[in-house]
């Protein structure tokens, strides 16, 4: 499956560049990078399998026939399992019934037509860079829009009110007809032990979607100020530039009390901590360990185009020891008897070490490498090459 192409102005992003207009700004100077995850992944699966199940009209046992399967995308192997046909008919099933119930209230007609399934939109009259994909929407004109979205993670509930990203995509089906009332649906099937748990629901008036759409209109205009503010809140979880976010860095001072700039500053001790220090780094922890880690994440890559950071290297990385052949290694050591079994499998490389001595394994065994990783250069390991060397040796 090919990746999807995402605007920087998009429904996703919406409340992260509504309330941090500057980090757009900080995003381009960002190198490019593929941001996907295995669970990201993941959820494309889904929403693929259910568009599918839509566009077939399949029933639950076509779905649920789709178990087994393998998929690629984004680089990972997904494998259909029969948890995920589950999650996908609660939401299908959740929309049919939906169509079916809005159409039996007055009479019953053909109601097909008035589905859309992953349907693109573009918003011209707000934004050229506006645009997106409907999961799903039920649209009667002059009577009701009812859009549909599946968040497929089960970490936190997703709710639909005061959603920006569900009105962003309300916004694209409202655009093109007259409602009366437009419905905002989020479900979220792994969510939730009862059916009532899996759905969000909220509705507003056409006057709202009117005033939210001059709202959009000018939260991208204040994107495009080059002294444009940036903000800290919940949105940094999953914005690209918190490493080099000045705001971030101006709240992690703050809360630990120390100048970055000052390489011997020390954070304060916590025995000396007001309440109120205490309670500020609670309240920003979440925030202070994105931060970290985003920076993490940029100086491996720095280090990987050949970026020298002072007092670190790249060295290589290897997983932990594993048996090649397990059967080869039953025969090999068959008379140590039990030893060499664990409970209830044989035992580790490095348990089974102990018991037939050091180096007798090695035949056996197998490291695999798991490419380079940024340490302090007081690290013993050899220190290596970054990537674009690597690459030039392999061209001469």
């Amino acid at each position: 499956m090919a990746p999807m192409i995402h605007s920087k102005l998009g429904a996703s992003s919406c409340k992260r560049w509504w309330n941090c207009p500057g980090s757009i700004a900080l995003i381009d100077k960002m190198p490019d990078e593929n941001r996907s995850s295995k669970y990201s992944a993941e959820g494309t699966v889904a929403h693929d399998l259910a568009e599918q199940a839509f566009k077939n009209q399949w029933s639950k046992k076509q779905i649920r026939e789709q178990a087994g399967k393998t998929v690629t995308q984004d680089g990972f192997k997904i494998k259909i399992d029969k948890e995920m046909t589950e999650h996908v008919i609660f939401y299908v099933f959740t929309i049919w019934t939906e169509l079916r119930m809005q159409f039996d209230s007055v009479g019953g007609v053909d109601n097909s037509q008035y589905l859309s399934i992953e349907k693109k939109f573009h918003l011209k009259a707000i934004d050229e860079r506006a645009f997106g994909t409907n999961d799903a929407s039920i649209a009667i004109p002059y009577e009701k829009l009812t859009v549909f979205d599946l968040k497929y993670g089960k970490g936190v509930k997703v709710v639909a009110e005061d959603n920006f990203q569900m009105l962003y995509y309300a916004l694209g089906a409202y655009l093109e007809d007259e409602f009366s009332e437009i419905e905002l649906v989020i479900i979220q099937p792994r969510i939730g032990d009862e059916p009532e748990d899996k759905i969000s629901r909220w509705s507003v008036t056409p006057e709202f979607m009117d005033t939210f759409a001059k709202d959009l209109k000018a939260a991208i205009k204040r994107t495009e100020d080059p002294k444009a503010k940036t903000e800290v809140g919940d949105w940094c979880k999953f914005c690209a530039a918190t490493a080099i976010c000045p705001s971030q860095r101006q709240m992690i001072q703050e809360v630990a009390l120390i100048d970055f700039d000052d390489l011997d500053a020390e954070l304060p001790k916590k025995e000396e901590m007001t309440p109120q220090q205490i309670a500020n780094v609670l309240t920003r922890a979440s925030l202070i360990e994105n931060w970290v880690k985003s920076v993490r994440a940029m100086a491996q890559q720095e280090a990987q185009i050949g970026v020298v950071l002072p007092e670190y290297k790249l060295v290589e990385s290897y997983g932990n020891r594993s048996w090649i052949d397990e059967d080869k290694v039953k025969k090999a050591f068959k008379a140590k008897g039990d030893k060499i079994f664990g409970e209830p499998k044989l035992k580790s490389p490095a348990q089974l070490e102990k018991v037939v001595g050091k180096g007798k394994i090695d035949n056996y065994v197998q490291r695999v490498y798991k490419g380079t990783i940024l340490v302090p250069e007081s690290d013993k390991r050899k220190a290596a090459k970054p990537a674009v060397e690597a690459d030039f040796d392999v061209l001469i």
